[in-house]
């Protein structure tokens, strides 16, 4: 049998009686089960009792070679009480809050950390509103943003706007795009917007390329999806079937189409007009007030001096 809380023991040497016929016996053990404690409450402040020492007794001297050993008794005894766990000021921790605050503090000392904290959650919990009340107003303005677009005033020489040439296109033509001594560029693409001034619109475009040339492709004149602008390609011959070439000084190496540099496509218009533009241009039916897209890819081969101007009206 097992014992809790036992210590080991030594028997006593008996004397020994000459002639005499000895019987040992074996000390018996006795436990003494541990009473069980109740389980503990987590408990704030607590002063735990220290444990006993358990109290052994050592086995008599025995008298006679006869006499058996008496009994050990071992009393290991917890001298732990449910008392012994007193609670400072009487609380615990499934108390409130401000019962504990008011119990440990005072309510001169104590009410002003609570009140502490409690201005803190507030604060907090305001601010979050504002934050959000803020952001959504950031947002609905935001999506209210108004764009302005400047005008800006382009210089275009008088020869350029004013010869036989130009003189089909209305008093106050508008000026889509004015390049003057380029740098030479791949195939870029140009797109812009018009609203229409009159039923009849005329587009013209003047270029001019001393040492080189420039290659147009792929014009495109649209109002509501449906193409307004003939050949833009240029996959049809011959030039004027489509538009009106108007060259007003006979400058040498004037545009036409060529299979030489196609942006897309078979073939492009090419024009290396020397110190004189000509021109090229198409007029179709327009609604007053409609917008009409209008878009082109062009190519500067060259450097200066060179020219290359687009005005409708």
């Amino acid at each position: 049998m097992s014992v809790s809380n036992s210590v080991p023991h030594r028997f006593a040497v008996h004397r020994r009686i000459p002639n005499a016929t000895y019987i040992h016996t074996r000390p018996r053990i006795v436990s003494v089960s541990q009473p069980l404690q109740p389980p503990l409450t987590s408990i704030a402040y607590i002063n735990i009792l220290p444990r006993s020492v358990p109290i052994v007794r050592s086995p008599p001297v025995l008298e006679t070679p006869t006499q058996s050993a008496p009994e050990l008794s071992v009393s290991p005894t917890l001298s732990t009480s449910k008392e012994a766990f007193v609670v400072k000021d009487g609380l615990s921790e499934t108390d409130p809050f401000w019962t504990r605050c008011y119990a440990k503090c005072g309510l001169f000392c104590c009410t002003p950390w609570c009140w502490a904290i409690s201005a803190v959650i507030l604060g907090g919990a305001i601010g979050a509103i504002i934050f959000f009340a803020l952001r959504n107003t950031a947002a609905i303005t935001t999506g209210t943003t108004t764009t302005t677009i400047s005008t800006t005033t382009i210089y275009v020489p008088s020869a350029i706007l004013n010869n036989t040439c130009t003189s089909i296109v209305s008093n106050s033509p508008t000026v889509l795009v004015y390049l003057t001594n380029s740098t030479s560029f791949s195939y870029t693409f140009y797109q812009y917007t018009y609203v229409a001034a009159s039923t009849t619109t005329t587009m013209m475009l003047a270029m001019r390329q001393d040492p080189s040339y420039w290659c147009l492709d792929d014009i495109s004149v649209t109002y509501n999806g449906v193409q307004m602008w003939q050949n833009g390609g240029f996959e049809l011959s011959p030039l004027t079937t489509y538009y009106t070439y108007c060259n007003p000084n006979g400058a040498a190496s004037s545009g036409n189409i060529s299979p030489s540099c196609p942006n897309s496509g078979s073939y492009s218009f090419k024009d290396g007009s020397v110190t004189y533009s000509d021109y090229i241009s198409q007029s179709f039916s327009t609604v007053v007030g409609g917008t009409y897209n209008i878009s082109f890819w062009l190519s500067n081969l060259g450097a200066p001096t060179n020219s290359f101007i687009i005005i409708i009206g």
